[in-house]
């Protein structure tokens, strides 16, 4: 299996159709079809036409089809002239140069890149090794794991990968020198609350509320492995934290509700989740692939960033609604998440065999076509 980066021909540019106020970009969303129409009466511009692909735009933007253009309108670097389509009027229509393409691929891990039950992330980790080798495309996990926990897996599984981030959005990993904050530049970059001071508002917590709260700082390595099930040595990695402290909590709802009302006078949020809660900054997983996407988009800037987000989980779907194009994983141990948006899709199957589907379809539609050979 080989992958094939495209060569997209001198004479193919991108078309853009602006619609004439934001209702017709809706409207015209639901009516690929019409573009049969409009490819016919681009022949009368240079007698040729022939699309080489349409994309399926956001409702909200303006459509883009490629074309296979004459060589009278190859030496115009852009075009505009007016169309109508349906009897409306569209403000102009713009002919471009079609620009190189970069996905990054932001996944999760558990029931996503990895199978829910024996973490195994094949054929997954095939495409990702493909896709890396070649530079086709950035590969990065977006999980709730510590650092620690995705570079022990990153060797076991192992999935390459340059750019990480753990623990829900609050803190991505980078290669030496490659994020910038505060005028310095660093392979790390916290992006929620740092632990140290999160432990502090914990130990600032009036005593009838904190004698409610076990968070893994007061716990041993060996009662982490107790409350979560995993091992010594994963319990060591899960116990040493960045900007996240999970807990247990033994307190009412009321209780709950007041340390959540004084942590946030810290810019500190709760989050509620299977067993653990959790006190984290303000940092989301959405943030932090915005983040990435114009840190990458510096250092390509011949290149079209483009964001394809995975996940299965609650916590991912404001990342996958984020993303250019967003793939929701079904969920065989759970209820699987739903969204209305057009350019969110269900995988056809979960785990790693329904990422590496997803990802090869819309790989294609991008005009990144996987070859067998």
């Amino acid at each position: 299996m080989s992958w094939r980066t495209p060569c997209p021909p001198a004479d193919e540019h991108l078309i853009s159709i602006c619609p004439p106020f934001f209702e017709a970009s809706i409207g015209w969303s639901n009516r690929s079809m019409a573009f049969a129409d409009f490819t016919t009466r681009l022949t009368d511009l240079d007698g040729r036409t022939g699309t080489s692909g349409i994309e399926r735009p956001r409702a909200s933007s303006p459509f883009r089809l490629r074309h296979l253009l004459a060589p009278s309108l190859q030496q115009r670097t852009i075009t505009t002239f007016p169309f109508s389509i349906y009897g409306q009027d569209a403000m102009s229509l713009a002919i471009m140069p079609q620009p190189s393409i970069h996905p990054v691929i932001f996944t999760d891990l558990d029931g996503t890149l990895l199978d829910h039950k024996s973490y195994s992330a094949r054929p997954a980790d095939q495409l990702v090794q493909l896709l890396c080798d070649r530079d086709i495309a950035e590969v990065v996990p977006i999980t709730s794991k510590t650092i620690w926990e995705l570079l022990w897996l990153k060797q076991e599984v192992p999935i390459p990968f340059s750019i990480g981030v753990t623990e829900n959005g609050s803190v991505i990993h980078g290669p030496e020198d490659y994020f910038q904050k505060d005028g310095k530049r660093s392979q790390i970059l916290t992006l929620g609350v740092e632990y140290q001071e999160i432990l502090s508002q914990i130990q600032k917590l009036p005593l009838p509320i904190r004698r409610h709260l076990s968070g893994f700082s007061d716990m041993s390595v060996a009662e982490v492995g107790e409350a979560t099930g995993l091992s010594l040595d994963d319990a060591k990695r899960a116990k040493d934290r960045q900007a996240t402290e999970p807990f247990l909590w033994s307190g009412s709802d009321q209780e709950l509700a007041a340390l959540e009302s004084i942590v946030g006078q810290a810019n500190i949020q709760l989050q509620r989740g299977g067993r653990f809660y959790h006190l984290t900054g303000r940092a989301t997983k959405e943030q932090a692939m915005d983040y990435i996407v114009k840190a990458i988009a510096k250092r390509k800037p011949d290149f079209e960033i483009v964001s394809i987000a995975l996940g299965d989980g609650p916590n991912d779907l404001a990342m996958i609604e984020a993303a250019d194009f967003g793939v929701i994983m079904p969920n065989p141990e759970g209820m699987t998440i739903i969204s209305a948006k057009p350019h969110v899709r269900t995988a056809p199957l979960p785990g790693p065999q329904g990422w590496v589907i997803a990802v090869t379809e819309i790989l294609a539609e991008l005009g990144l076509n996987l070859r067998q050979s």
